[in-house]
């Protein structure tokens, strides 16, 4: 069996199963790999797959548009180990394989074949040719013996993972990810007027789930009530899960932080802070600036458990304000994929 073959059962990453038009798909490349191992260079793995393949299937405009192929190279115990993942343009593992070898000159050509495989199987590897009819059983043990030892000669990678035969799952911990993210929002309902403020979010994302936690603080809002003048501000943080589909996601929110109420103008006004406790719910859309960067468009909606009131007067004092049962906020913000 001819070395390709072996290679796309080995290492054959799973693939889009959209059919193929007339122009073949474009994929982006992210490499890494050790300084002073002697690995190939970013140049030379394109270059080398687009041998493979017998045409050039890299995206000459990275802008996130197109599928990604994640190509890492480490140190391993017994040399060089490298790894292969597709992923989707939304993120999603498509499949990942994983090849070992002495070295990073050993591994490259293994290297460039699983990615050629994993990106067009149909072109990558092409059938072999029927073995030639023996006339002995000897000799055709010999030739055999002899095909299978220059088989390890060109690619140890496949001898040293007898393993990898069978297909494994990517492990967890590869798709974890951190994201950060800022922004600003304007919100109504939450204070006696629309408010302006800033947002701020860690977390981790998981292929399609992700948790974080934010940190919002508006400015004060104001309105003219009874003569007077009331303002409000709030400050808060939420924990906010989500599940994506494709490019859209859909949170919940609970938090709880505290509102400030002043009033001006009226008879014996008086500026206090109370609680502020909120749940609702979110739908954000996220679209893709770069590999590694995403804008963020979401809007929410909060329930308060706590509804911030402005009293005025001693003897019998009179509620002049008392924030809304709903509010509602619109968000941009700048984040890590």
């Amino acid at each position: 069996m001819r070395l390709a073959a072996l290679v796309a059962c080995v290492v054959a990453v799973v693939t889009p199963a959209d059919a193929r038009g007339d122009e073949p798909p474009e994929f982006a490349l992210a490499y890494q790999a050790p300084d002073g191992a002697g690995c190939p260079t970013e140049d030379e793995v394109r270059a080398a797959v687009a041998g493979e393949l017998g045409y050039d299937p890299w995206d000459p405009v990275d802008d996130g548009s197109s599928p990604q192929i994640r190509v890492a190279i480490r140190a391993a115990r017994a040399g060089v180990r490298g790894r292969v993942e597709m992923r989707a343009t939304d993120g999603r593992t498509l499949g990942a394989r994983e090849l070992e070898a002495p070295s990073c000159a050993e591994l490259a050509g293994a290297l460039a074949l699983a990615i050629a495989v994993a990106i067009d199987p149909l072109h990558a590897v092409s059938p072999a040719p029927p073995p030639k009819p023996r006339a002995t059983a000897t000799t055709t043990a010999t030739t055999s013996s002899t095909a299978a030892a220059t088989t390890a000669a060109r690619s140890p990678a496949l001898v040293a993972r007898s393993s990898a035969a069978a297909p494994s799952r990517p492990r967890l911990v590869d798709d974890l990810r951190l994201r950060v993210a800022f922004g600003v929002q304007g919100t109504i309902d939450a204070a006696p007027g629309p408010t302006f403020g800033f947002m701020g979010r860690v977390g981790f994302a998981l292929r399609r789930w992700s948790l974080a936690i934010e940190l919002r603080g508006d400015l004060p809002g104001s309105a003219d009530i009874d003569g007077g003048r009331v303002s409000a501000s709030t400050m808060a943080a939420f924990l906010v899960p989500c599940v994506a589909h494709r490019i859209v996601a859909f949170c919940a929110l609970g938090g709880a932080g505290g509102q400030e109420v002043a009033g001006s103008g009226f008879i014996l006004s008086r500026e206090s802070w109370v609680p502020y406790v909120a749940f609702g719910a979110r739908i954000e859309l996220q679209l893709a600036v770069s590999r590694a960067m995403a804008v963020l468009v979401h809007l929410d909606v909060l329930a308060p458990v706590t509804r911030a009131e402005l009293y005025v007067g001693t003897e019998r004092p009179v509620r002049v304000y008392r924030s809304a049962a709903v509010a509602s906020s619109l968000g941009v913000a700048l984040s890590t994929r």
